[in-house]
């Protein structure tokens, strides 16, 4: 009896999940993906780098234990609201925060959002370390 019960549980939980990813998609369509490449090395000394580049989040060297933080302009030039996700991937995944996530941009507005590298302590991560960062702009 007992069997029976988690197998119905479980197959309702499975039923709800697909049935909110599905309402997710169709009620908010995709309307633009914009990928930054993200770029850090972490050395064993204290150093301080200026990168002032804007065509990536390119944090330069950081030391073991360091933290930096670079910042990106959005814009919704668009005549509607628009619903912002942002997705990390890759080595920097761990280390890589940001001030702000699922939120919705009105018309004409503008936001920045920080992204902040927290540097480990462990010296096995000495080295250059690369990711991305897609930033998705959903209509209603």
């Amino acid at each position: 009896m007992k069997k029976k019960q988690l197998l119905f549980l479980l197959i309702l939980i499975f039923i709800i999940s697909i049935s909110l990813t599905y309402s997710f998609f169709y009620i908010y369509k995709i309307q633009e993906v914009n990928t930054i490449d993200v770029t850090v090395e972490f050395k064993n000394s204290d150093s301080i780098s200026f990168i002032t580049d804007t065509d990536a989040l390119r944090f330069g060297k950081i030391s073991l234990q360091g933290v930096a933080t670079r910042e990106i302009n959005l814009a919704n030039n668009k005549d509607y609201d628009m619903l912002v996700k942002i997705k990390d991937y890759g080595e920097t995944k761990e280390w890589l925060t940001y001030s702000n996530n699922d939120f919705l941009l009105k018309p004409k507005q503008n936001k920045n959002i920080s992204f902040t590298i927290f540097a480990p302590n462990e010296e096995q991560y000495i080295g250059n370390h690369t990711g991305k960062v897609k930033i998705f702009f959903l209509r209603p």
